[in-house]
């Protein structure tokens, strides 16, 4: 869990770094190095950063916190499922996640029926197709 937020964190920050825009600042957009290469210097100030750590980043990661508890609250029966059968195996299977928490099954077909356009390629991923 912790590795998850520190990725969502990091994810969310570098992104707003990149395209960053807020009233103080106005639009800007930072050269940052490709995942795996160094940051050498930051592009920005010091106080820049703080400006943008306190206003942009944490409004954003607190709006996705509100936005999830406000889903985990809202599907609470279907998480306590989840959380017993945890409790049971430690380990989830891609059966227990289709098995447990849905009333009603539905295909991927079923799903993305209707949705994109003519020219949009809705077909299940080829990296899912064994799942």
């Amino acid at each position: 869990c912790n590795e998850s937020l520190r990725k969502v964190k990091t994810t969310d920050l570098l992104f707003h770094l990149y395209y960053f825009m807020n009233e103080k600042l106005g639009q800007v957009s930072f050269n940052l190095p490709r995942p795996g290469e160094a940051l050498v210097e930051k592009p920005f100030s010091e106080a820049t950063a703080q400006l943008m750590d306190e206003e942009e980043v944490w409004r954003l990661t607190g709006s996705a916190h509100a936005h999830t508890l406000g889903l985990l609250t809202h599907c609470r029966k279907r998480v306590d499922k989840v959380g017993r059968r945890l409790l049971e195996k430690e380990v989830l299977e891609r059966t227990d996640m289709v098995e447990l928490p849905f009333m009603e099954k539905i295909t991927y077909e079923e799903l993305v029926e209707g949705t994109g356009g003519l020219e949009e390629d809705t077909a299940l991923p080829e990296g899912l197709q064994r799942w």
